[in-house]
């Protein structure tokens, strides 16, 4: 796992801004399952971190360039995975609806 996608899973959007901005990290690197940090930051989001730290990392990763339409090696998008994902939380749900959105925008 790069440093990107680490701070990506552990839904800390300062190391992703400083890795991204500073140290010119590549936001397309995909791991031996084709998941980029953006795959990451959605994909493998947990109760554990408010989601609002994962909203903020894919928001950054999104601005600086990371593609919502790539797919990772089951043939998954960003998008593919947020039309899935399901939680029982409203602020997840909410969040997750405003990602959704945010890459569709950034897929026109």
């Amino acid at each position: 796992m790069t440093p990107l996608a680490w701070s990506a899973f552990t839904g800390f959007p300062p190391m992703t801004s400083i890795l991204l901005h500073v140290f010119k990290a590549d936001s397309s690197i995909a791991d031996e399952f084709g998941n980029t940090p953006l795959h990451t930051t959605i994909k493998f989001a947990h109760d554990d971190v408010p989601f609002g730290a994962y909203h903020a990392c894919a928001h950054i990763l999104i601005e600086e360039g990371a593609d919502p339409l790539l797919e990772n090696a089951a043939g998954e998008s960003t998008n593919a995975i947020l039309a899935t994902r399901k939680t029982s939380e409203e602020d997840w749900e909410g969040r997750l609806a405003e990602l959704s959105v945010i890459c569709d925008k950034v897929a026109e």
